[in-house]
């Protein structure tokens, strides 16, 4: 299975994951075959159980999570910083990033697990159009009860 085919198997993985059970149960009434939806079955209903008050739709169960990370390769002069911003804000995270002075990116990213995870991804895998990342080291992680930066921001 080459890089292309995995990317784009983990983002279906990760679509499925953030689909509400009422979407999900919605699309299991389509037909494939048909091109059409069947109708569901009488009585049938969507599953809300695994929802409770003041829980996140997508995500696990750990909830919230802090990555401290560094990426190695090319990734200082071809906007790593500005496209990890930009990654990082679309998926609802807050945190920070700065180049080291031994030519690496470092920071923290903190938020729903899935997107944090999403988030590791792409910094080990995709980055900026111009990067050619060698490895992602992740510092530190751990699961939090709350977020300690208000938004994403690029330091030096």
């Amino acid at each position: 299975m080459n890089f292309l085919s995995r990317s784009l198997l983990w983002c279906v993985s990760l679509v499925i994951l953030c689909v509400s059970p009422a979407e999900r149960w919605a699309a299991s009434a389509f037909n494939p075959s048909t091109g059409g939806l069947d109708s569901p079955s009488v009585g049938s209903q969507p599953s809300f159980s695994r929802l409770a008050e003041g829980t996140q739709e997508c995500g696990d169960p750990e909830g919230m999570k802090k990555l401290a990370f560094e990426v190695y390769g090319k990734v200082q002069g071809v906007y790593f910083r500005k496209y990890t911003k930009r990654e990082a804000e679309r998926l609802g995270l807050v945190g920070w990033c700065e180049n080291s002075k031994k030519g690496t990116v470092v920071g923290e990213v903190e938020g729903q697990t899935a997107a944090v995870n999403a988030m590791r991804h792409w910094l080990g895998h995709v980055g900026s159009p111009s990067s050619r990342i060698q490895k992602l080291e992740t510092l530190k992680e751990e699961v939090i009860d709350q977020t300690s930066f208000k938004s994403f921001s690029i330091r030096r």
